[in-house]
């Protein structure tokens, strides 16, 4: 899966005057990569690459495959997420003792129920 970074760096690659043909190094590449995003932007790098593919797209899809496998060999990639930590995971936890004072009360139901049938009977009388 590429991040959005790898692909802006593709995407320079891509435009830059390099050629799939010659060997490369990583520091060539990095190289490139910067010069070619500050001469185009972002912007003008992907036009560029939409005119290409636009143009040659048969050529354009193996160019794209080779600045997409030069960019993960030269670029190292983002650290896995580590695992949460246990104690944080501990401290935001639900508390089980709050959950179940705010769970309804059967018997305070129970008490209620008679009132809202005399509340209703009342409020049918004053609609009358």
């Amino acid at each position: 899966m590429s991040t959005r970074l790898e692909t802006i760096r593709a995407e320079a690659l891509f435009v830059s005057d390099l050629q799939c043909s010659q060997p490369i190094r990583p520091g060539e590449v990095r190289c490139v990569v910067a010069s070619t995003l500050r001469r185009y932007r972002v912007g003008g790098c992907a036009a560029r690459l939409a005119s290409e593919f636009g143009d040659h797209p048969e050529i354009a899809a193996r160019r794209m495959a080779w600045a997409l496998a030069a960019v993960r060999a030269v670029y190292p990639t983002a650290p896995p997420t580590t695992a949460p930590d246990p104690t944080v995971a501990a401290a935001t936890a639900p508390d089980p003792t709050v959950a179940t004072a705010i769970a309804p009360n059967p018997t305070v139901a129970a008490a209620t129920a008679p009132d809202r049938a005399a509340l209703s009977a009342s409020s049918l009388r004053l609609a009358e």
